[in-house]
């Protein structure tokens, strides 16, 4: 299996390039109230059934055993203390846990499974505790989101682990519970159930006070349509980029550009959109609603996957095809990118630059410039361009000359 594995992946690992590869020490540690919100629910239950297990039969046979786990409970000891020493307070709730299951997983030969349980609680508590310590130093190195792409990416893979784990470890709390005393139950009961109406409860407020950062007024509640909020959201022009314009974003009109596009183009047609980087920039909206290829996808997401040397000539030829005063230079960019279709919404038309960013001469220059708007509307009455599609200011222009590319139709 392993050896197939290989072979299929072999394209993959003959061109991979990794940008990063060195760790830096965690500066500003994870709150501990923070992290129980995600994970005091899971750590509970692996608690809970560690205390209420009872131990199997033969648990101090060995010298060897027992030797193993004196080491580990020496080892808990020392990084308990120096969690404490160097406030690193979520490794307080890990370390003794993880310490618990290690110390258990040695002794757990006669119960594979609930050894497999307590091995794959440990690599979840495991991965949490090693990025309190160290993060991979990318491109955000030095800012206050320096762990922002390990945290999230290491927290996902924990809380799959953690979760699994639970609730095998779970059987365990069932299975003691007849023996467990009265008192102790009713405790241990209304603990979960505090703790498990605390944690419904984040989603209910969280999510209304995250929405508020992001848009004015907050969507209504729309079920599990992923883009039911653009019917009725907007988000201030400013967060798209690091200057103000005091306008906001609608994307009602993208809505129906995307249900229009879905429902009618075939094949895989390249679009051209704006390329402005950050995700609440909504910059490459089109393309990832519909799948279809553009010419550069969030840009800043892009630096930090591919060789920067030649992301920008990338960005400076998206921002050409709205700015440029001559239709030549923006046919010579279509064709170079055998681009199809091009998007102009609220999004090119209101987002704001600050000078020299994405090659804008001036501070409050807007991403699709009035010349370039021009040029685009010239080049429909030259029989370059049509439109394609239109509500209210948002349109799209299809290429009617030059590159064609032959797989997608219009119906």
């Amino acid at each position: 299996m392993g050896v197939v594995a290989y072979l299929c992946y072999l394209p993959f690992f003959a061109h991979f390039q990794s940008l990063y590869g060195s760790l830096s020490r965690v500066r500003e540690p994870s709150p501990l109230g923070g992290f129980l919100v995600i994970f005091g629910m899971p750590c509970l239950l692996i608690a809970l059934a560690l205390l209420l297990m009872r131990p199997a039969r033969g648990w101090f046979t060995t010298l060897r055993a027992d030797a193993r786990c004196a080491a580990i409970a020496g080892a808990a000891a020392c990084a308990l203390g120096a969690a404490i020493a160097s406030r690193l307070l979520v490794l307080v709730v890990t370390v003794p846990l993880l310490c618990t299951l290690a110390l258990l997983w040695v002794r757990m030969d006669a119960q594979p499974g609930r050894r497999m349980a307590f091995g794959i609680a440990g690599v979840g508590l495991g991965l949490l505790s090693v990025i309190e310590i160290v993060f991979l130093a990318d491109d955000l190195i030095g800012g206050d989101f320096e762990r922002m792409n390990t945290v999230f990416k290491f927290d996902f893979q924990a809380w799959t682990l953690l979760a699994l784990s639970s609730v095998a470890l779970l059987s365990i709390i069932v299975e003691r519970w007849r023996a467990t005393p009265s008192v102790w139950r009713v405790v241990i009961s209304w603990f979960l159930g505090v703790a498990v109406i605390l944690a419904l409860l984040y989603p209910v407020f969280g999510t209304p006070a995250r929405l508020r950062q992001r848009m004015t007024p907050i969507p209504p509640a729309a079920g599990l349509d992923g883009f039911a909020w653009m019917a009725t959201g907007s988000v201030p022009a400013d967060q798209f980029s690091n200057s103000s314009s005091g306008e906001p974003v609608y994307f009602a009109d993208d809505l129906a550009l995307i249900q229009w596009m879905n429902a009618t183009l075939r094949g895989t047609p390249v679009i051209a959109e704006a390329s402005i980087g950050p995700y609440r920039g909504n910059g490459s909206r089109i393309s990832s609603a519909t799948g279809f290829p553009t010419i550069i996808g969030w840009e800043r997401h892009e630096e930090q996957q591919r060789d920067r040397l030649l992301l920008p000539a990338r960005v400076d030829d998206v921002r050409r095809i709205y700015t440029s005063n001559e239709p030549r230079a923006v046919q010579d960019v279509l064709n170079r990118y055998h681009v199809q279709y091009i998007v102009v919404g609220d999004v090119e038309r209101k987002t704001k630059l600050d000078a020299g960013q994405i090659g804008a001469q001036r501070k409050g220059e807007s991403y699709a410039s009035p010349i370039g708007l021009a040029t685009l509307n010239r080049m429909v009455e030259q029989g370059i361009l049509r439109v394609a599609w239109q509500s209210d200011t948002t349109l799209l222009y299809e290429v009617a000359s030059g590159w064609r590319t032959g797989a997608a139709d219009a119906r």
